[in-house]
């Protein structure tokens, strides 16, 4: 609420063992096996591992430099089919930021669509040009976003494994 200006009841807080133990725990409760899955390539190798694991299907949106190795909302509508998306801004391993724009376009499309967007922030205190921009905070985004975030990196906690999710109400 003080940072981004956005009220979180707190029964849609989920605390988890850091982001690493809230990604399986998201997956596991928004998809079922078979379903599919978009993510930005290249990426977090562990999203993949995890949806592997869950029998999930990785859909790769190509990105570049030209494209900060965001998704974008081009590479989304080539990617045909897809019950959700893996954001990160900053993204491991590549740093690039999500311009606010497209942030507000990717959930646009994926409310048309009905797609799940699970937004990784973990290094979101990491953005040193410019303010970070939430998904989840966004007018209309709840009940199609679920937040990962947690307090190792952006609070110099390294080892202590605290996160949460900012979860709809399903």
């Amino acid at each position: 609420r003080d940072v981004y200006k956005v009220d979180v009841p707190a029964e849609r807080v989920i605390v988890t063992t850091g982001s690493s133990g809230g990604f399986p725990l998201a997956f596991l409760a928004s998809f079922d096996a078979g379903d599919r899955v978009a993510l930005a390539a290249p990426g977090y190798p562990a999203y993949r591992n995890i949806l592997a694991a869950l029998n999930l299907e990785a859909v790769d949106l190509p990105t570049s430099a030209a494209d900060n190795f965001q998704p974008t909302v081009a590479a989304l509508e080539k990617a045909g089919r897809i019950d959700g998306l893996i954001v990160a801004s900053p993204s491991n391993p590549t740093g690039g930021v999500t311009e606010p724009s497209t942030v507000e376009r990717v959930l646009w499309l994926a409310r048309k669509h009905d797609v799940l967007v699970l937004s990784d922030e973990v290094y979101e205190r990491f953005i040193y040009d410019g303010w970070h921009v939430s998904i989840g905070g966004l007018p209309g985004a709840r009940e199609r976003t679920i937040t990962v975030n947690s307090f190792s990196k952006s609070h110099a906690m390294a080892g202590c494994r605290i996160g949460y999710l900012a979860a709809n109400r399903h």
